[in-house]
């Protein structure tokens, strides 16, 4: 069986997957030694508590190569995550973001809120809206990503 990696984005709405998704289609990425990677863009729906959330995912393929035995991550696995991460500072407005292994649906809207008992934002690499970061009474492990968004950095 194979490894997911890549960046899973949740961006509320159809329209927002789909600016994202084209967002990343343009994308090449090339490893310090001139690799290129090859990768899978789509969209796909989730259903949280009655609402329809539409997400982004952009998969890494072959990345089992870039993951040892023990499944850790290798020099490749961190420098394709902060070319993602660089490329997500341009997208399209979205309300939340990670970069890892086996990242789609890693949380639904509601699992972020501080109104939740168990809200967990605590997450390294997670990259949330000014509005998310605001109603978890701005957590003093995130910087600016980007004007109105926050991350927690790798």
């Amino acid at each position: 069986m194979g490894w997911d990696f890549g960046l899973c984005v949740e961006c509320c709405d159809r329209s927002g997957a789909e600016a994202i998704a084209q967002h990343f289609d343009k994308l090449e990425l090339f490893l310090w030694d001139g690799r290129k990677c090859n990768r899978r863009v789509y969209i796909y729906q989730t259903e949280d508590r009655g609402l329809i959330d539409w997400w982004c995912c952009v998969n890494i393929l072959g990345i089992d190569e870039y993951i040892n035995a023990n499944g850790q991550n290798t020099r490749e696995m961190t420098e394709l995550s902060l070319l993602l991460y660089q490329h997500l500072r341009s997208s399209p407005s979205f309300r939340y973001a990670l970069v890892g292994v086996e990242v789609d649906e890693f949380r639904y809207y509601h699992e972020l809120l501080p109104s939740e008992n168990d809200a967990d934002i605590n997450f390294i690499g997670l990259v949330i809206s000014e509005e998310i970061y605001q109603s978890a009474n701005q957590p003093i492990d995130f910087i600016t990503f980007r004007p109105g968004y926050f991350w927690k950095p790798l």
